[in-house]
Parts: structure tokens; sequence; C-alpha cells
């Protein structure tokens, strides 16, 4: 065997084991968590502004609406189911160098919106238009809402469910904050707006997230991303690829920048 690749591999041995390695694995991890996070996003987004542009077809038969309600709600549960993963999966990594994401409002409001489509296996979406004079001109806008009723039914059969149970008493607050936020609510109010705050709330949390943890352990990374330039001269995939190796390079001098400025 060529001597270059036999000193490659010894190199690969010694990089494994490297702190770097396992925290750069970690924050592989994330990403991963996050990405597909964003292909959900992309799915219910697409469906949405579907709907939006065909609106007249879409609501033209009974049928066409239950089948764009199910795909609504598939790719809605999928979304949530995601976000809550990339929520969780960050909270355990976060150590001290990153704050939480606390549960929020909108977080509660998401979560038993997920367990209202598993336990129900609907989503009550409501068509609606606004109209308005813009530079003289009347300009329609057609978003999706949902019946208040209907969700607000099913908060307070989880209320019911979890009163008087000593070991759900913080899941039982935020059902009941959940409600308290829903009745806020507007009728007709537009939740394709609240689905994008939504999006924001766990799109910053993760920048946040990787700025903090990337800064934190600088150095080990930089190290093992310094280990890994003469094994990618000749093996490129091991024991990461290259590619992740120049993301990982992007991040570092991300995070250079960053403590450049901070006081």
């Amino acid at each position: 065997m060529d001597k270059r690749i036999i000193n490659a591999y010894k190199l690969i041995e010694v990089a494994k084991h490297a702190p770097g390695y396992s925290i750069f694995r970690n924050l592989l991890k994330a990403r991963s968590s996050y990405l597909i996070f964003l292909d959900n996003k992309t799915d219910l987004e697409r469906t949405l502004k579907h709907i939006k542009l065909n609106h007249e077809e879409v609501y033209s038969t009974d049928s066409s609406l239950r089948r764009n309600q199910r795909r609504v709600m598939k790719e809605l549960y999928n979304l949530i189911s995601a976000a809550q993963n990339v929520k969780e999966h960050l909270n355990q990594q976060s150590k001290t160098y990153c704050q939480h994401i606390g549960g929020t409002n909108i977080h509660y409001f998401f979560r038993e919106l997920r367990n209202m489509l598993v336990h129900h296996n609907t989503f009550p979406l409501v068509s609606k238009r606004k109209f308005e004079w813009i530079d003289d001109k009347m300009h329609q806008d057609i978003f999706q809402s949902m019946d208040i009723a209907s969700f607000s039914g099913h908060l307070t059969r989880r209320i019911t469910e979890l009163s008087g149970k000593p070991n759900k008493k913080k899941q039982l607050k935020q059902t009941e904050d959940v409600l308290v936020y829903l009745n806020s609510l507007p009728d007709g109010f537009n939740f394709d707006a609240l689905l994008t705050e939504y999006y924001q709330t766990i799109i910053l949390f993760y920048r946040t997230w990787l700025i903090a943890f990337v800064t934190h352990q600088y150095q080990q990374l930089e190290d093992f991303s310094d280990q890994l330039v003469p094994i990618h001269a000749v093996i490129t995939n091991l024991p990461v690829s290259k590619l992740q190796n120049r993301y990982l390079r992007l991040l570092l001098s991300t995070a250079t920048k960053l403590i450049e400025v901070t006081p």
C-alpha cells in the first residue's frame, strides 16, 4: 500500500480521538435535525402557496377541499414534529453557553395543535379574503385561518383530562396558557402569519445556538479542522468529508468575526 495512504490512515485514527471530532459530530447531528425541519417547512409553504394561487379550484368541490386539507394536516404535523426535535436536540446540547429555548405561547400552541391533529385527524382550515385599497387600486389577499372553536374545544378537554393529576401540573399550566393565547386571537386570524412567526423562532434559536456552540469550543474545532488538511490531501472522505471541513471552516470564520466585534 502507498506510504501516503498508510500515513493518512494513521492520522485519521489520531483525529478520531481528538476532542474536536466528537464536538463536530454533535454539531452535524444538530444540523441534520435542522435541515429536516427546513425541508418540512418548504413542503408546507409550497402547499399553502398552491392553495392560495389556486383558491377557486381547491374549494370547487368537497373532495378537492378534503384532499388539500389532508395534505396540509400531514405536512403541518411533520413540520411541528421536526421543529420539536430541533428544539429538544439543541436544548440537550446547549449546556451553559447558550440559553435554552423555553416554552412560549406560540410553541405550546403548535405542540397542542399537533396533539389535536393526532387525536382528531382534522385541521379546520378556513380560507379568508382580505380587500384593501393600495395606490387607488383594490388588492385581494387570500390567506389561511382556522376554526378557533374546534381547537378551543380540544384544549378544554385536555385541561379537564390533566386537572387533578399532580404529576401533570406543568403541562396543565402550559395548556391553560395556550387556551388564553388562542382566545386572544381574533376570529379569522391569519394562520399563515402565525406559522411564519413559529418558523422564525426556530430558525433564530438554531442560528444563535450554532454560533454559541462554535464560539465556546472554537479552539478544539479549529485544531480538529487543521488535522484534517493533510488527511484530505490523500483521502477526502474520512474521518469527515472535505466538504464538511469546508463548512466547519466557514463556521470558524464567522465565529472569529463575531468574537472580534464583541466588547
